[in-house]
């Protein structure tokens, strides 16, 4: 009776121990890793209702990125895929592809994509998502790769129409960056040279447009 007795005063405190635990874990303040914070910030950025001249801007935007990849898309296309493996044959192909674009944006500038009307929203998004404490993981993420960061990378033209430099580092965009800009149609892609936000075709290699001074800073 007595072995019973102390058996179920075990099984009680035992019980009454996973309670506590379970509402200690459920009170437990601690703070969400920031990382996940940057990406929370960056899905509440992405919902919230544009003025109007940000949202006109914006539509420009993505009508001249797809415009951009239409062309892109087609001068590939005019070429045929690539029926060899080897290097210098793939080469070869990328440099007439973005011979053909070149000549097709002769006269392409900076700004042609990145108008004045969307820039200062580029750049707030770009801004909100790497300052203070919660932007250390992205403002690292940027500075990974960054051609301007990596000491042993050749350095990459930022002109409209020039290419890629071969061999140089290529920067990441943090997912909670990407989640907030608009999407953008293939074969282009967002990165980061320096402190400045490229459009890149990666189809030819070549800096399609560019937004200077898009970071504001890549202190740690």
């Amino acid at each position: 009776m007595r072995a019973a007795l102390m058996g179920l005063l075990l099984v009680l405190g035992s019980q009454q121990s996973s309670l506590l635990s379970v509402s200690t874990a459920r009170d437990d303040p601690r703070p969400q890793d920031a990382a996940a914070r940057s990406i929370d910030k960056a899905k509440e950025r992405s919902t919230q209702p544009a003025s109007d001249a940000e949202r006109q801007a914006l539509d420009q935007f993505k009508h001249d990125v797809e415009q951009y990849a239409s062309l892109s898309r087609k001068l590939a296309g005019a070429r045929g895929p690539s029926k060899s493996s080897d290097a210098k044959a793939l080469e070869a192909g990328r440099k007439a592809l973005a011979e053909a674009i070149r000549t097709e944006r002769s006269t392409a500038s900076q700004g042609e994509i990145f108008r004045p009307e969307v820039q200062p929203f580029f750049r707030h998004l770009i801004g909100s998502d790497l300052k203070g404490q919660d932007g250390r993981a992205a403002r690292k993420a940027v500075r990974e790769g960054n051609p301007a960061h990596e000491p042993d990378s050749p350095p990459v033209p930022l002109r409209v129409n020039a290419d890629y430099t071969q061999g140089a580092a290529l920067s990441t965009v943090p997912p909670s960056l990407l989640l907030t800009l608009p999407q953008l149609p293939k074969p282009l892609e967002y990165r980061f040279v320096g402190g400045s936000l490229i459009l890149l075709d990666t189809a030819a290699a070549i800096i399609v447009d560019f937004l200077p001074a898009a970071t504001g800073g890549l202190e740690k």
